[in-house]
């Protein structure tokens, strides 16, 4: 049986200002041209939207991709689980009649009626007979808080009896390596051990975006865009799963990004100049300057050179006064002048300490008037409640 996997989509992400809706329809893309090969099944391990509300536009690109994908290919099987970013009652919308259609959407309160014993037999599986005979089970486990994973998991465990089984989970594996993009469960609530994952024939999971194999039956296969720059080089790729009798093998289909996500590091002039960067050009980038002084606003000259530069940072700012140039002391002066004198809240200039905030973030402040004025109103209205408190 032929599988081909994927997820954490994050459909409707928006990547420091910019949105990746075009960045998206095309990864969606590639992924109906793979469909194309004759795969039994698609699984898509959660996270399928970056929020729980997602925008229309993002809603509108996913149910094109599944009516493209029942055209493009009729007989696959589509798996989808809620992730921690989902609303699962909303990504649930019309599950039972897209089941007719052989789009399986795992539903919450299924599982929920499974853990609490309303049901005995697990709700969410399905099981497959390819053409040569060969017969899987799919077991989808939507995200739920880690007693409950574990708990359903055993449960399932219960309930194998030699078939070949696929699980799908969106969790975090203890042990595996993720990336700065994830919203990481606090402490140890989430992370699930490996243990839980042997007894199936393959565990294909969610949640982290670094493709991994974090045991020797259970895969990782991430996020098939970089959405953070920890993430900046790191080859992106669907999942190849072939289960026949007795055997199991893995292979990864590379993803190519509309535009990569890159990172830079130089002095301001050899960014704005030099010819090692030209390949950077068309790419959403991460720039690191060395430099201990700049001017205003360098990121107005850098976007003419790279306009989809999505964040500046200065990794050398240990200078001294005495080493900074007279603009660079007139600035640090003025910052310092915010603060002097104020000897209460009342008497502080937010709207000046904002200001600079965000030149020191390579902003240019007319942009941000509109904000300014709903940051004064707000401070305003903060004022005015501990007014009436204290009376």
């Amino acid at each position: 049986m032929k599988i081909l996997q994927t997820g954490d989509l994050h459909l409707g992400k928006i990547l420091h200002e910019y949105s990746l809706l075009d960045d998206q329809r095309d990864m969606l893309n590639q992924l109906l041209s793979e469909l194309k090969k004759q795969y039994d099944a698609l699984v898509i391990t959660g996270d399928v939207y970056d929020r729980s509300v997602p925008p229309p536009e993002a809603v509108d690109m996913f149910d094109h991709f599944l009516t493209q994908a029942r055209k493009t290919a009729p007989d696959t099987h589509i798996f989808i689980i809620p992730g921690n970013h989902d609303s699962a009652r909303r990504l649930g919308f019309g599950a039972h009649l897209l089941e007719t259609a052989n789009i399986h959407i795992a539903q919450e309160k299924d599982l929920r009626d499974y853990l609490t014993g309303k049901v005995h037999q697990y709700p969410l599986m399905t099981e497959l007979t390819d053409a040569e005979g060969c017969s899987v089970r799919f077991y989808s486990v939507p995200f739920v808080n880690e007693a409950d994973t574990e708990k359903a998991l055993t449960m399932i465990t219960g309930e194998l009896d030699g078939t070949p089984s696929f699980l799908i989970s969106h969790c975090f594996a203890a042990g595996s390596d993720p990336s700065d993009s994830e919203r990481i469960i606090i402490g140890t609530q989430g992370n699930i051990s490996k243990t839980f994952f042997a007894p199936f024939t393959y565990a294909a999971l969610g949640h982290i975006h670094k493709p991994q194999k974090v045991s020797a039956n259970a895969w990782y296969s991430g996020s098939p865009l970089a959405y953070s720059f920890s993430e900046a080089g790191q080859e992106k790729h669907f999942l190849s799963i072939t289960i026949t009798t007795g055997t199991t093998t893995v292979s990864e289909i590379p993803v190519h990004p509309r535009r990569p996500l890159s990172s830079i590091r130089g002095s301001y002039e050899s960014l704005l100049t030099s010819r090692e960067f030209d390949a950077f050009t068309d790419h959403y980038l991460e720039v690191r300057c060395t430099d201990t002084f700049l001017s205003d606003n360098p990121m107005a000259r850098l976007k003419e050179r790279f306009p989809y530069v999505m964040l500046f940072r200065r990794e050398d700012l240990q200078g001294t006064a005495d080493t900074l140039s007279a603009g660079t002391k007139e600035s640090l002066e003025r910052r310092k002048s915010l603060f002097e004198g104020a000897e209460g809240k009342e008497n502080m200039d937010h709207r000046a300490i904002a200001s600079a905030f965000l030149e020191d973030l390579g902003y240019t402040v007319d942009g941000w008037q509109s904000e300014l004025d709903l940051f004064e109103q707000f401070i305003t209205d903060i004022r005015k409640g501990e007014h009436n408190e204290a009376c």
